[in-house]
């Protein structure tokens, strides 16, 4: 199984053969969007897919570059594709930068199809009703900061008066730091800086708010910089059924821990497609019920980047990555995802990584979830974590070099992990445990009727098995939760198995009847 698809330069051939750039009907670009591609035979046709927005760019906040030999993962692929595929939407109001996008919503009907042309819509929050479209040309960003423009010097640091803006406190910060709470973020040329507590820690890249006296304090001269400062909480909200996001860049918004960017909590039916969602403090998109949420990237959330409840969900071709850099506790609600209380949740062909929590985390009363086709590397906690919940299949992902556990099952019956490669996680390959969490909207948490099966597991450190911490060990014995026919590579030293709640050989770990149509090389 490969992690990823040698076709960064091939890409471009193969999209202008299925006729991007008729299907998308946009212009090519008028200039240079990568400084990386000069020289390229590609770089017309590279410069064409950035104007038409199906490709980013590689290397977030600022996407300068195109990285076109970069290998491209499978998720990365399905949003080319998909974006490139996807026909054109027919407009029924062209909206320009300093529009008032509220006023327009309130003066048009339901189902409504607005464009939003190139440049920044500053502090805009939006209440959609029923039906209506959103669409962003290439460049079009909504943006919940401010610009900061009036400093003074105080004692080698700069300060900017009047900043009455507070919203709302929420969240838990790692420890020995509690500046995770406060929505409020400060960026310098596109880059958040670090919210110290206390004015004398003020240093460069780092930042103060004096909340009583409305002063923001800087540690460096801000002359020659675009400075910003959050202060809308969300882009989009409301509880309309059947409104499309596409094409924006979201970012800068001022959203508290748990609150969405993109708020569709109590939502029904959104399709939220090929946005840029940045910088946001809190979480990128909170979804409700029916939402589909596809091709878009989520980067560089304070602290999470997709998150949400309801039935029939589908999260597909998105790239989540590098969340969780505002100082949540990663076993709070910090990282890549975490899903609650879901019904039918289908996670298909995302790429989750470098997120400082777990990737993918459904934590409480999901039922029926799938997890395939992704791949979730380099998170600082658990590739994929099913806590608390019930019947899922989680098959065919490839999860590696995370900070936890490949793939982690906690008090959830009817689990069935399958196809995985799982390589290099720090704490383990597959890791199942039962701890009493009482009961949800099917019956107890239990930690029975497990089967891993046919996964490639190479471990180097860690474990794969099962512990129980509730004195019970039927867990090993009559719950049917069964390891077989899976691959083990392994490191020199071990034991690498857990079983009756004591480690392991492998030859113990068969010998209970483990993996007896197990391989190792």
């Amino acid at each position: 199984m490969k992690t990823t698809l040698d076709l960064s330069l091939k890409l471009v051939t193969a999209l202008t053969l299925v006729g991007v750039m008729v299907s998308t009907a946009q212009p090519a670009a008028a200039v240079d969007e990568f400084g990386d591609d000069n020289g390229s035979v590609h770089e017309t046709a590279i410069n064409a897919l950035a104007a038409a927005g199906i490709t980013l760019g590689c290397n977030p906040p600022t996407n300068t570059n195109y990285c076109p030999n970069n290998p491209v993962t499978r998720a990365q692929m399905a949003t080319f594709l998909v974006r490139a595929l996807d026909l054109p939407l027919a407009y029924d109001l062209v909206v320009s930068p300093g529009a008032d996008l509220q006023a327009l919503v309130n003066t048009n009907g339901a189902g409504t199809t607005f464009l939003l042309t190139s440049g920044v819509y500053r502090q805009q929050t939006v209440y959609p009703k029923d039906g209506m479209v959103f669409v962003g040309q290439p460049g079009a960003v909504m943006s919940g900061a401010r610009l900061l423009t009036d400093f003074v010097t105080d004692g080698g640091r700069w300060v900017a008066s009047n900043q009455a803006q507070q919203g709302g406190t929420g969240g838990e910060c790692v420890d020995g730091y509690s500046g995770c709470v406060f929505p409020e973020d400060v960026f310098i040329d596109g880059e958040m800086l670090w919210q110290v507590t206390e004015l004398a820690d003020v240093a460069p890249d780092t930042w103060y708010f004096d909340y009583a006296a409305d002063k923001i304090y800087l540690g460096q001269d801000p002359a020659g910089h675009v400075v910003e400062t959050s202060i809308s909480d969300r882009a989009f909200s409301g509880s309309t059924q059947g409104v499309r996001i596409r094409g924006l860049t979201i970012e800068k918004y001022a959203n508290k821990a748990q609150l969405g960017a993109i708020d569709g909590w109590n939502a029904d039916g959104w399709l939220v497609e090929y946005n840029e969602i940045r910088l946001n403090h809190g979480t990128g998109i909170k979804f409700g019920e029916r939402f589909s949420f596809i091709g878009n990237h989520v980067h560089h959330q304070g602290q999470l980047g997709v998150g949400g409840k309801g039935a029939d969900v589908t999260i597909t071709g998105n790239e989540i990555s590098f969340n969780n850099v505002a100082g949540f506790a990663m076993g709070w609600e910090g990282g890549g995802s975490k899903f609650v209380s879901t019904t039918n949740l289908v996670v298909t062909f995302n790429s989750v990584h470098d997120n400082i929590g777990t990737g993918l985390w459904t934590d409480g009363n999901n039922l029926d979830t799938v997890f395939a086709e992704n791949v979730s590397s380099d998170n600082a906690s658990h590739g994929i974590h099913h806590e608390i919940s019930y019947a899922a299949e989680i098959r065919d992902n490839v999860l590696a070099r995370n900070g936890g556990y490949g793939v982690k099952v906690s008090s959830a019956p009817d689990v069935h992990v399958v196809g995985n490669l799982i390589d290099d996680n720090a704490q383990g390959g597959v890791w199942a445990q039962h701890v009493d969490r009482g009961s949800g909207g099917q019956g107890p948490y239990v930690l029975e009727n497990l089967l891993v099966e046919r996964n490639e597991i190479i471990m180097t450190t860690g474990l794969t098995g099962l512990r129980q911490y509730v004195g019970d060990d039927s867990y090993f014995t009559s719950r049917n939760n069964e390891f077989d026919y899976n691959t083990y590579e392994l490191g020199e030293s071990g034991p690498y198995y857990e079983w009756m709640n004591g480690q392991v050989s492998a030859t113990d770990w068969v010998a209970f009847g483990n993996d007896v149509n197990g391989t190792w090389r």
